[in-house]
């Protein structure tokens, strides 16, 4: 076969859920931290400043940019790949980014309204970050959860989409995204963790560690610990156990029917992010007790109590794994299993204008999808003819 060939036929998603591919990426991964953790002075967290006060492009912002773009991509080609209609994930990607920027945003003040109270509508205040000077740091990623949650719910009833179906394309996307935006964590020299002595520790140098004096945060600093002290790399464990929890969410939703020769359960609408809230909360929960710089529900660092994560995981794991196992009690229709390609859920304009007498009558009624053909085999998915599915 030839070259041109082979690149046309290579499929990315696949290439990453095979042996070489796991181990291409966490070696890529493992190598690049191991070449920057133990500078003494640390990274730096520009990356272009044009002119001495022109715009300047920080490496957390282009990490998430990235996480982003990934994420959405990935969600087109599960989209396309179940049957559904992939042009939808640019629309529902700024009401996502939006919907989940609000939800982290917001978690994140509720969590610190000390830091806030006196500066809720402050612009360029050096005392004090206002509540909407996003950019001077603070979001919660479980705020964002829920927030894109509550987003791609409007939009839902605005245009009438499956959610749980669009819900299982956009999961394994997001924990990629989330993987990749705990480097920005990297790059910016915070979310580390306790002391340690490990060889994989992390080198923080003093300008960024933590005092004590910010709500949630542990005394890090050079006058309680030595300058060349190491620190638990939280922001890594993190993003390794992310991108497993992506592997694993990947390899169920494009390969259902080997998960059911295996566990003996068929896959349905829903269960991708059911698993994702589950797997991620559980990495989240035991990584956090390492943080030193943790939203506190109830308490202190100093005093104990309980934190915002660990608290919200719970709630995460209880949900996914309540509504998965609820959701099972009962046979899985076809239009519901992830082996089967459907066809692209019409909108509400679309029944709309069908209702009038507008278009050409669908094949199926409303609420119902037919059978196609399995969803396990890897080719490019063969677009289902009859059916329009404009936004």
């Amino acid at each position: 076969m030839a070259i041109s060939e082979r690149i046309k036929r290579f499929n990315i998603y696949r290439f990453v859920l095979s042996i070489p591919g796991i181990l291409l990426v966490y070696s890529i991964i493992f190598l690049v931290y191991f070449l920057l953790h133990n500078s003494p002075n640390g990274n730096n967290p520009i990356f272009f400043q044009l002119g001495s006060s022109g715009p300047t492009f920080r490496w957390y912002g282009i990490i998430i940019t990235a996480g982003v773009v990934m994420a959405a991509f990935t969600t087109q080609y599960l989209s396309e790949r179940r049957g559904e209609n992939p042009e939808r994930t640019w629309v529902l990607l700024p009401i996502v980014l939006v919907s989940g920027i609000l939800g982290a945003r917001f978690w994140y003040v509720a969590n610190t309204w000390g830091k806030y109270q006196n500066h809720i509508f402050s612009i360029g205040d050096p005392n004090g970050a206002g509540v909407f000077e996003v950019w001077r740091g603070g979001i919660a990623i479980q705020g964002a959860v829920v927030g894109g949650v509550v987003g791609v719910a409007i939009y839902k009833w605005l245009v009438g989409i499956n959610f749980l179906r669009w819900a299982d394309f956009i999961a394994p996307g997001l924990i990629l995204a989330q993987a990749c935006g705990r480097w920005g964590n990297f790059m910016n020299n915070e979310a580390y963790g306790r002391p340690t002595g490990t060889p994989w520790g992390l080198t923080i140098p003093c300008e960024y560690r933590t005092t004590g004096g910010t709500p949630g945060t542990v005394d890090t600093s050079c006058l309680v610990l030595a300058p060349d002290q190491k620190f638990h790399p939280t922001f890594l464990y993190e993003s390794l156990w992310d991108y497993a929890v992506f592997l694993t969410l990947l390899f169920a939703i494009t390969r259902p029917k080997t998960v059911e020769r295996w566990l003996k359960i068929r896959l349905r609408d829903g269960d991708i992010f059911f698993l994702y809230l589950i797997f991620y909360s559980i990495g989240r929960f035991v990584i956090e007790s390492l943080r030193t710089d943790p939203l506190y529900l109830i308490g202190d660092p100093v005093n104990g109590g309980i934190r915002s994560a660990q608290a919200i995981s719970i709630i995460f794991i209880f949900v996914g794994a309540v509504a998965f196992l609820a959701r099972h009690r009962k046979r899985t229709p076809d239009s519901e299993a992830l082996s089967v390609r459907v066809r692209p859920t019409p909108t509400k304009r679309q029944l709309r204008e069908q209702k009038a007498g507008l278009t050409t009558t669908f094949a199926t009624d409303a609420g119902t999808e037919v059978e196609v053909e399995t969803a396990e085999t890897e080719v490019a998915p063969k677009p289902v003819g009859g059916i329009s599915n404009p936004d």
